[in-house]
């Protein structure tokens, strides 16, 4: 019998090698990538690219012109229907005396809130004397029975101790009872601003409903004379220029198809938009409005994007009212000097009345001297009013 030995012959020279691995893969990822490109996107040529790509920022210009200067598919004049006046009156009075009541509830209530406050706070006060007395009471008591066994020298010690205790009562009472009283007439002082605000507050509440309904009247029988769909345009070129886009597409388009941007500030609208408003660089600037008659301006109403309690820092603060005696506004005369708000709680339109009104005219300018506090002015709705 042979003896056979098992002999192990070495494979390792079989095995690829991790480079020549990579070097199957590049290859056969190039070949996938060319039969995709030969078959599918073949049409992808740079001359396409850019062709398509023109294209397509003509298509998103002409898009944002469009939306950026369109009227109001209307172009009518909008009849509303009004109330008499005194039944306008009337229902003044009756909401006035509706919010009347409900403020003296308010009020009522308000009343006795702090009397309540102020009874608990006197009630804290009083616990909190009562603990002082008593732990000095206690001290007292303490210090009488660890110094029982010298009966002079206790007797002396208890008697200034005593006379001080007294004394820090004494100062102790006085405090509190200093405390009282000023609680007390804060009460007091409370109650009677109370009662001051609340008279002030009517007062005042009658004024603005007055002041309101006679603005309301006004405005009911009123003919805006820089309305669009009668024939009122603005002068471009005086009128300041408008403010840059930081957009880098809607900047290169404005260049190349200018929008007039500045007829929506006397494009008539329902609803006011944030971005719909002609805005211009700076505080100060110019917007000439060349009306639809030659008449007298009895008023300028302008309306800014709703706000409520802040007033926007891009809003116009002050502006003068001019009357132009030429188109080219070179012999002016001045109507009026107006600032925006008049009044912090009239909203977002406020109207501003001229102090000449014996000028006729068919071309106004509208000369803005400062604004809110930014870097731009925006100017979103300005009605131009003569009373019928």
């Amino acid at each position: 019998m042979h003896n056979y030995e098992s002999v192990r012959v070495p494979t390792n020279h079989l095995k690829p090698t991790n480079w020549e691995r990579l070097c199957w893969q590049w290859e056969n990822l190039t070949f996938h990538l060319s039969l995709l490109w030969s078959r599918w996107l073949w049409f992808l040529t740079p001359m396409n690219i850019s062709r398509m790509g023109f294209a397509l920022v003509m298509i998103i210009a002409l898009k944002q012109a469009v939306m950026h200067d369109t009227l109001p598919l209307g172009g009518l004049v909008r009849y509303e229907v009004t109330m008499d006046s005194m039944q306008m009156m009337d229902s003044r009075l009756e909401q006035f005396e509706k919010q009347q009541r409900m403020w003296q509830l308010v009020y009522q209530e308000k009343i006795q809130e702090m009397e309540k406050a102020m009874r608990v706070s006197i009630a804290e006060l009083r616990e909190d004397m009562k603990k002082a007395i008593s732990e000095l009471h206690n001290e007292v008591e303490k210090h009488g029975k660890e110094h029982d066994e010298d009966a002079k020298a206790a007797a002396e010690k208890l008697s200034s101790f005593h006379s001080q205790m007294a004394d820090k009562l004494t100062v102790v009472e006085k405090q509190l009872t200093s405390r009282l009283s000023e609680v007390e007439s804060r009460i007091v002082a409370a109650n009677e601003r109370i009662r001051t605000l609340g008279k002030s507050l009517k007062g005042r509440s009658m004024n603005e409903t007055s002041k309101e309904a006679s603005a309301e009247m006004k405005r009911s029988h009123a003919v805006n004379l820089a309305s669009r769909s009668h024939g009122a345009f603005v002068v471009s070129h005086l009128t300041s220029k408008a403010a840059s886009s930081s957009s880098v597409l809607l900047s290169l388009v404005d260049s190349v198809f200018p929008l007039e941007t500045y007829n929506i500030a006397i494009t008539e609208r329902t609803h006011i938009n944030p971005s719909e408003a002609f805005c211009f660089d700076g505080s100060e600037g110019t917007l000439t409005i060349r009306l639809w008659a030659n008449t007298t301006v009895a008023a300028v109403e302008y309306e800014h994007d709703y706000w409520r309690d802040v007033v926007p820092i891009s809003a116009p603060d002050q502006y003068d009212v001019i009357a132009c005696m030429d188109h080219e506004c070179e012999e002016t005369t001045l109507l009026g000097a107006c600032r925006y708000p008049s009044d912090e709680n009239g909203g977002p339109a406020q109207m501003c009345e001229m102090q000449n009104h014996s000028v006729t005219t068919d071309q106004i300018q509208v000369v803005f001297r400062k604004n809110h506090g930014q870097q731009y002015t925006c100017v979103y709705l300005l009605r131009v009013l003569n009373w019928t």
